[in-house]
């Protein structure tokens, strides 16, 4: 594996397949090693058949036990804007009883993120803003609790609630400029 990395890096992807392909088939017994090349097919468009074949063999090897796999071809089909494959991907995950782990998580909020504000409701937001906080991506948490607030109306509400708690956290962060963002929010409503 840091054979192939090494030769990746220095002589770029034409030749980590060549590396890769000269290995014996009955020498390939390596998970990390399929989860290597496939990283290296994850990085474009131009690759992603050969990855889609790679990660198909990896299945046919049992070697999708990890999230490794499952995250590089997420990262890939996000980066394309195949956001039904990577619906797909995150069931084939669970089907395979795969933990999720941080880049899952990750890659999910990214595409949560990118949604227009309409289609998430408060919770939605106010769920991610505290999985942004939990990652100590206080930046991202405020952003996601100005999307929340866009949908409260009645200050008296759960919502409000919910969203005063996400507020509070963000300060035990002693994030600069929490303070100034809070009451720039406090005014918009």
């Amino acid at each position: 594996v840091a054979r192939l990395h090494l030769i990746d890096n220095v002589l770029g992807l034409e030749e980590a397949e060549k590396f890769f392909e000269s290995i014996p088939e009955d020498k390939r017994d390596d998970s990390d090693l399929y989860t290597t090349i496939l990283s290296f097919y994850t990085r474009s468009e131009k690759t992603l058949e050969k990855a889609e074949l790679i990660f198909q063999k990896m299945r046919k090897l049992g070697y999708l036990s990890k999230p490794c796999p499952f995250n590089h071809m997420m990262s890939l089909y996000h980066q394309i804007g195949k956001r039904d494959m990577v619906h797909q991907i995150l069931s084939q995950m669970e089907k395979n009883n795969v933990k999720s782990d941080n880049r899952t998580l990750n890659i999910i909020l990214g595409l949560l993120a990118e949604c227009d504000s309409s289609t998430l409701d408060w919770r939605t937001s106010c769920e991610m803003a505290k999985t942004y906080l939990k990652q100590g991506l206080v930046v991202e948490a405020v952003n996601m609790l100005h999307r929340a607030e866009e949908s409260v109306v009645d200050p008296d509400s759960k919502k409000y609630d919910c969203k005063q708690v996400v507020w509070e956290r963000c300060q035990n962060h002693n994030y600069d400029g929490i303070c100034l963002l809070r009451e720039r929010a406090a005014k918009r409503r």
